[in-house]
């Protein structure tokens, strides 16, 4: 491997605290620093997101420059409605947090589900989608969670779904605060085992929405992009300390949060409230520690980026050393087009199929898998099994 690639692939290892692309749906997404000896000719910096999954990115019109290598949420909704198909619903009711991600993935649902076979009726300012032809699904209503909820605010919303009780599936796109806050509300209302859940990838695998609330979450189905966790990265990222992980600005404050501790700091009076940090603390050992689910993903995203300005360097700078005169400035657009036709075995696919991107700038081969919530370790590992199957032969693009 050349000397870019491997540099490229070095910066990687910082991701952890100092990410690529800003973790949210609409978030920032300019490759940043890692580039900073490049310089663009124009504005148009090609953008590679690990975690952005806004449908509207997908529109070339206005974000032409922009790529990911995970699923925007129209096809999670199309999960999700697989998912209530092979359920055997044909009624439920959707619930989103205020905001880009939970709005569009519900919007996605419910068009997807449109398109399937129903017709829309509105009744008493609920929005009713009653099916018209076989393979329909039935929105009994859509409440949205609002971005600052009020007190007793999921009290009324709970309240609100119930007025369509025989609607006990509910479609939710919500932040992990909000699908807790849910969870405890069903439970005061002693509702526990009313409703079954399906849940967007912001629940997914994540226990902090039910711990402790496990009995009004059991027979949720919750999705999340197919991933596997990376060999090597633990062993790296557990051995980082503050004398061997200087060059990262982000890790002092890491640091404070993981060990609950306050580095002292010139000019900077110690808070009594909190310990000290030692410094000879220890992740994994003296804090809990689980690697993160997008690891994965930023691999491939640094990859894609890697292998395009490999490619791109092979190209205009054969034989020489670093940024030559043709790469000095880089044509953004060109960049991007390098970028749009790498191909490459992306991290821990467990399949024999490449990465590349479509045009829409989404990467092709991901699938989308069923995280399912149950007492019973044998139910669950069969209800998966079963949704697994159901949906095995649909590749969605992500």
């Amino acid at each position: 491997m050349d000397w870019l690639l491997d540099r490229v692939l070095d910066w990687l290892l910082d991701w952890m605290l100092g990410q690529i692309v800003e973790n949210s749906s609409l978030g920032a997404f300019v490759v940043e620093e890692s580039f900073s000896d490049l310089k663009f000719a124009d504005d148009a910096i090609p953008q590679v997101s690990y975690a952005s999954t806004a449908p509207e990115l997908s529109d070339n019109n206005r974000y032409d420059f922009f790529s990911r290598v995970v699923p925007p949420d129209s096809y999670q909704a199309q999960t999700m409605l697989d998912i209530v198909k092979a359920l055997g619903w044909n009624y439920v009711s959707t619930l989103a947090s205020e905001g880009n991600y939970g709005e569009s993935g519900v919007d996605a649902f419910i068009q997807i589900s449109r398109e399937a076979g129903s017709t829309a009726l509105s009744r008493v300012n609920v929005s009713f989608f009653l099916s018209s032809v076989s393979g329909g699904v039935c929105i009994a209503q859509s409440v949205k969670i609002p971005r600052e909820p009020t007190d007793g605010e999921f009290d009324k919303i709970v309240k609100r779904l119930m007025e369509t009780s025989n609607a006990r599936g509910v479609i939710i796109f919500a932040n992990e605060d909000d699908i807790r806050q849910v969870l405890e509300a069903a439970k005061r209302a002693n509702l526990t085992g009313h409703f079954l859940f399906v849940g967007s990838d912001s629940w997914g695998a994540k226990s902090s929405p039910v711990t402790e609330l496990e009995d009004v979450a059991e027979g949720a189905v919750t999705i999340l992009p197919k991933r596997a966790s990376i060999d090597g990265f633990d062993q790296y990222f557990m051995s980082r300390s503050l004398e061997n992980n200087r060059r990262n600005i982000w890790f002092a404050e890491f640091w404070e949060d993981d060990f609950r501790c306050k580095l002292t700091r010139p000019g900077i009076k110690l808070d009594p409230d909190k310990k000290k940090c030692t410094g000879e603390e220890r992740i994994g050992r003296d804090s809990s520690y689980e690697q993160e689910g997008k690891v994965q993903f930023v691999i491939d995203a640094v990859y894609a980026v890697a292998h395009a300005l490999h490619n791109m360097h092979q190209d205009l700078c054969r034989g020489s050393y670093g940024v030559c005169s043709n790469m000095d400035p880089v044509e953004g657009r060109l960049l991007l087009n390098y970028i749009r036709t790498v191909t490459f075995n992306g991290e821990k696919t467990h399949t024999h199929l490449q990465l590349f991107f479509e045009d829409q700038g989404h990467t092709v081969w991901r699938n989308m898998r069923p995280v399912c919530f149950s007492v019973g370790i044998e139910e669950e590992n069969q209800l998966s099994r079963q949704l697994t199957v159901l949906l095995a032969n649909q590749i969605y693009i992500s």
